[in-house]
């Protein structure tokens, strides 16, 4: 997993404990510098604890293949 996106989960989840609850989420597919991403089991598992409200702001791992540069950026999204 991309060390960018580590640090930013890290950065939001000191903002305000509690109120920024950040978690990682990304691909199956392996980067070309060998960080492997989730499997399906451990997205799926994501996607339930957002959808429970354990976490409110998902990190996205940005999609590796992508040409368009602004995809490559980690992404941020929550509720």
């Amino acid at each position: 997993m991309s060390e960018q996106v580590v640090e930013i989960q890290r950065a939001l989840d000191q903002l305000d404990k509690g109120l920024v609850r950040a978690k990682v989420f990304s691909g199956q597919g392996s980067s070309s510098s060998g960080e492997k991403g989730q499997n399906q089991a451990m997205q799926q598992e994501v996607v339930e604890a957002f959808s429970r409200n354990e976490y409110n702001t998902l990190v996205k791992f940005p999609h590796r293949t992508s040409t368009n540069a602004y995809a490559k950026r980690p992404q941020i999204s929550t509720v």
